[in-house]
């Protein structure tokens, strides 16, 4: 099972650090947004709480773990967990100082949130039943997970312009949604797999193309790795609207795409993962049979399938994915009655129940009942997925919960047979972005706004005919759009005339559209706000919709927040000097300079910016002038005209980096960082990871080709991930000797 790599259990102090100096008001909080979001920790609306994604890759989460999440819910949090339409377990309602303690604690137990948000590679999906379904041609989840634990001990993996997502289906069945994903890797035949890249969902979804056709897995470990490579080098890091994959895909064309991939592939070494990434393909090798119905009650029809010889798993609805904490503890607390099982987060926000002995599915079934009330009918019409919507999102425009909550109950009212009504999707979103995969649902929603007689009306475009077929998945087709408070209405009547046809899933396939157009044209009518007020109001609200709490989204947080936070902490400065000192921060990160503190800034301004001709010369003497200032040494107006001559200088280069964040050279190199001579040394002795790392990629890329560079690194993970980095970004490591306290590597730029 997944575990935690070593770098991210030494990076969290960093965090910690951090988390300790936002609380006591040492950096602001649009700062520390730059830090606490690639950590997983995001503002909930209203922005005095904060939700923690924790990672579960694959879904797959053993009871032990179950019961430390629903725990830190009840210590730290709502009291309840949220299974998330990407494997993840979200807990939410967290004190920004209980933050650090919930962080330590998953670390304790073997879990982590680390790149559960930000510009990171995020949580890795598999299919849901991977390990138990009779077409699978290669364990996904076995996959997942160890691809997991390499790439989070990648530096390059929490630094990208934009996040990426993978998943990994079993075979073509798709069950993982693979193209819909950044990555996707299907299993086929043989140990052999196939790779989609450039999918996605959100405001402008897209199906990705067909990369390879059939790698071996030494090969895909390869593929994936020069497709991260190249969407990290040629990725656009400012226009957040415009910087994933997909798009840069679309920009730069796919043949440029496959081209700069050739390319990047042969730079990547296969001996390396046998090293970092152990694996063994016979024992992915798995045994199941075909589905044996063991019952002819709901419980057995709908949620009891066969795994192999006399082992079955058990499949729960979650109702919207909300799971109370101390219901978790008692799904944890199965396992002293049933051994070995273990439970797997669905991409519909369920939850499987696996290793279950034949004779004992009545008693787990008995056990079941005792503590959950709505778990029957699992991937059926009633089983409605939704993201958190305006509950807790600072993008929600509607409260996607409540209304999938009422679209549940009118269905429950219906009585259908839900016999014929399995594998139809109802996917709802709050908005245009897709948390709650509108785009590939059956019948997919997401949140509007229009105005009806001067007030905000929230309505929900419908959409009809998601399908998942790898690189040719289909989206869903926009019909039309509907008020909020209709859509129940509207979903009885279209399920009443659907009945009447043996296979609602397949008529809807097929004639979706047709069907659909007359009944949104019947069901488009707001009445005025004088005769009925409730169109007005959105689910499970007493007040009038509005957009109130509307705020923006931290999914992209990094480097430009914490940028763009010193300049406007500079623009709104009291005094020059606090104006001088945060002008001065603003743009070191970008040469990978750690400081959060304002110490180091102006040494670290001279020596990197100044020096290496970012700036002027006349900035040199920095240190000095502003060590005179806080004398008292320079008048209060000359100070203010200086301070303010550096931030508009500040801001003008900050325009004029490019989209991969190089600072433009504008006057003359006063002092190189690094010698021009056969070899230099560089001492990264006492620097963290990444740190060290970023430090030695910035000093490679300002030598020439064919420069000797001599690095002293600390033992431990230093050594370990710093050679390996550079190596993948395509230097050769001559050597590596110990030399007791410190290891000698020595590289040689050939790119």
């Amino acid at each position: 099972m997944f575990v935690v790599p070593d770098k991210i259990i030494n990076e969290e102090k960093h965090f910690q650090e951090a988390l300790q100096k936002y609380l006591k008001g040492e950096i602001t909080e649009n700062f520390f947004r730059g830090i606490r979001v690639p950590w997983g920790f995001y503002s909930q609306r209203g922005g005095k709480k904060l939700m923690c994604r924790v990672r579960i890759p694959a879904g797959v989460v053993e009871p032990d773990k179950l019961f430390v999440l629903a725990e830190l819910s009840q210590k730290y949090g709502s009291g309840k967990l949220h299974l998330t339409t990407r494997q993840d377990i979200q807990i939410h309602d967290i004190n920004y100082e209980n933050a650090g303690e919930l962080l330590s604690t998953l670390h304790k137990n073997g879990m982590s949130s680390r790149g559960g948000g930000g510009n990171t590679v995020r949580n890795i999906t598999a299919c849901p039943t991977s390990g138990l379904c009779k077409y699978e041609k290669f364990p996904a989840y076995k996959l997942a997970i160890y691809l997991s634990q390499y790439l989070l001990s990648q530096s390059y993996a929490t630094t990208l312009p934009r996040k990426i997502k993978i998943a990994i289906s079993g075979c073509d069945r798709d069950c993982a949604f693979t193209g819909v994903n950044d990555i996707g890797i299907v299993a086929i035949e043989n140990n052999r797999f196939k790779v989609i890249v450039g999918g996605g969902m959100g405001a402008k979804s897209k199906v990705g193309h067909l990369l390879e056709d059939s790698l071996t897995i030494d090969e895909l470990f390869q593929t994936i790795l020069a497709v991260i490579r190249i969407y990290n080098l040629e990725g656009d890091r400012k226009n957040r609207h415009r910087n994933r994959l997909r798009f840069l895909i679309e920009d730069k064309g796919f043949d440029w795409f496959k081209t700069r991939y050739l390319e990047e592939k042969k730079l990547i070494v296969k001996e390396e993962f046998k090293q970092n990434f152990l694996y063994d393909i016979n024992s992915f090798k798995i045994e199941t049979k075909d589905q044996e119905l063991i019952g002819d009650d709901d419980f057995s029809k709908f949620s009891v399938f066969s795994q192999s010889d006399n082992y079955y798993y058990v499949l729960l609805r979650i109702p919207l994915g909300d799971l109370d904490a101390s219901v978790a503890k008692k799904l944890a607390g199965l396992s002293h009655e049933f051994s070995n099982i273990y439970f797997k987060v669905t991409q519909r926000q369920n939850l499987i129940i696996s290793n279950i002995q034949k004779n004992r599915i009545s008693d787990i079934h008995n056990r079941l009942k005792e503590f959950l009330s709505e778990f029957y009918y699992p991937e059926t019409l009633l089983d409605v997925q939704t993201c958190k919507g305006a509950t807790t999102c600072n993008l929600g425009l509607g409260n996607a919960p409540g209304l999938g909550r009422a679209i549940i109950n009118t269905l429950k009212d219906m009585k259908i047979l839900y016999e014929k009504w399995k594998g139809f999707k109802i996917n709802i979103n709050g908005c245009p972005n897709a948390c709650g995969q509108h785009p590939i649902g059956t019948l997919g929603m997401f949140g509007a706004v229009r105005k009806i007689g001067g007030r905000s009306v929230l309505y929900y475009n419908v959409l009809v005919g998601g399908k998942n077929r790898c690189e040719n998945t289909e989206l869903a087709k926009s019909v039309g759009m509907i008020p909020a408070k209709n859509i129940p209405s509207f979903i009885r009547e279209l399920v009443q005339i659907l009945d009447n046809f043996d296979n609602p899933l397949k008529t809807i396939e097929e004639r979706g559209v047709e069907i659909l157009e007359p009944l949104i044209n019947k069901y488009s009518n707001v009445p005025d706000y004088a005769e009925n007020k409730d169109y007005y109001k959105d689910f499970e609200k007493e007040e009038d919709f509005s957009l109130q709490g509307l705020s923006q989204g931290e999914c992209g947080a990094g480097i430009i927040d914490m940028i763009e936070s010193d300049l406007v902490q500079a623009e709104t400065a009291k005094t020059p000097l606090e104006k001088i000192l945060y002008s001065a921060r603003a743009l070191l990160v970008l040469k990978g300079i750690d400081v959060i503190s304002f110490d180091d800034a102006l040494e670290s301004f001279v020596k990197h910016l100044v020096y290496g001709g970012v700036f002027p010369k006349k900035y040199e003497d920095l240190p000095k002038i502003v060590d005179s200032i806080k004398k008292g040494l320079v008048v209060v107006d000359e100070a203010d005209n200086y301070a303010n001559e550096l931030l508009k200088e500040v801001k003008e280069v900050y325009k004029s980096i490019d989209s991969s964040f190089n600072l433009p050279i504008r006057y003359e190199v006063l002092k190189q960082e690094e010698s021009t001579g056969i070899s230099e040394i560089y001492d990264l002795r006492g620097v963290p990871c990444p740190l060290n790392y970023v430090k030695a990629k910035l000093k490679l890329e300002d030598m020439e080709i064919g420069s000797n560079l001599v690095l002293y690194l600390d033992e431990g993970e230093p050594i370990k991930n710093v050679p390996l980095s550079l190596k993948e970004d395509g230097q050769e490591i001559i050597s590596i000797e110990n030399k007791g306290q410190y290891y000698e590597v020595f590289v040689k730029k050939r790119r």
